[in-house]
């Protein structure tokens, strides 16, 4: 996960836009990159908080194994 956290930092992209591949959804989910971010949801940072919200509806949509998660 953090590798692509550097990833997404190096090439100004947001895990929003990995997710939006449903391989990649699912590879998030299978990494155990699914938990940290539903951790978010639980801060006090709005800001974080409304990023994380669609990152996990974004990983959830069309994806069972996750909605179940």
């Amino acid at each position: 996960l953090f590798v692509c956290l550097f990833f997404c930092a190096l090439n100004n992209l947001r895990i929003q836009d990995i997710v939006e591949d449903l391989d990649n959804a699912r590879d998030l989910h299978l990494i155990g990159g699914f938990e940290p971010v539903v951790e978010l949801l639980k801060g006090d940072e709005p800001e974080l908080q409304w990023r994380a919200a669609d990152v996990v509806a974004t990983v959830c949509q069309n994806n069972e194994t996750c909605q179940k998660s």
